[in-house]
């Protein structure tokens, strides 16, 4: 959204001062009141554009923005707790032990939650944002699905190959943050940013493990970070 162009109507309307008027500072001060009014609902005019575009909003203007694009703030078990789990569960612990009180995860009850909440602050939430509407506008073809994949990860060299059977093998070449795990790994309440034309899942590779996106947004991780091909 642009913004609109500001003038000095002060500065415009002493120029239109006709000669018997010049110098006449009763008569300046009187078109000066005239003028402040006019110059504060510019003001509120450029504040209005200002504060509900993508680049300058911020607080709630920016959380109102988020919601039409379908990206909440609060990032839902962002943090995973370190829950026990058995072979083939995502990021599961292992079973305790006498000799080291570190090792191990917490045994899981049905009414704990997976993980911790956490709200970002404004500039990661506007990238976020805009990661969302990358995915929001894309036309799900591959070159969609790559371009949203390179905006996350901050490159331009990810690939992406059709392996059949409705299955994708996307490879990046980044070190991925927590954040764009939560993403692209499909960890977000709302599923995997990654735009997935219905009934296609994705294999999602960076080198030191490969994960397995379905439809649906959950994620398998291979204990020797082999290529899952196929659901």
């Amino acid at each position: 959204m642009g913004s609109i162009t500001e003038v000095d109507y002060l500065a415009q309307a002493r120029s239109r001062y006709t000669q018997q008027f010049k110098n006449k500072p009763i008569f300046d001060a009187h078109i000066n009141i005239f003028i402040t009014e006019i110059i504060e609902i510019q003001d509120m005019l450029q504040d209005l554009i200002g504060l509900r575009s993508l680049e300058t909003a911020v607080g709630s203007q920016l959380d109102m923005i988020g919601a039409i694009v379908g990206q909440p703030r609060v990032l839902v078990d962002f943090s995973l707790f370190p829950f026990f789990g058995f072979e083939g569960a995502s990021q599961a612990q292992t079973f305790g032990s006498l000799y080291d009180a570190a090792l191990g995860g917490n045994w899981k009850s049905i009414s704990d939650s997976e993980g911790a909440s956490f709200e970002v602050d404004d500039d990661t939430y506007r990238f976020i944002i805009k990661a969302r509407i990358v995915a929001n506008i894309s036309n799900t073809t591959p070159q969609g699905v790559i371009d949203s994949v390179n905006y996350i990860v901050g490159r331009e060299d990810s690939n992406i190959v059709e392996m059949g059977n409705a299955h994708l093998k996307i490879t990046h070449h980044a070190t991925l943050t927590a954040l764009q795990e939560y993403f692209l790994r499909g960890l977000s309440s709302i599923g995997s940013i990654i735009p997935l034309p219905i009934c296609v899942s994705c294999t999602l590779v960076d080198g030191n493990a490969t994960y397995l996106i379905t439809e649906d947004g959950n994620n398998i991780i291979e204990e020797d970070g082999s290529p899952i091909i196929g659901e």
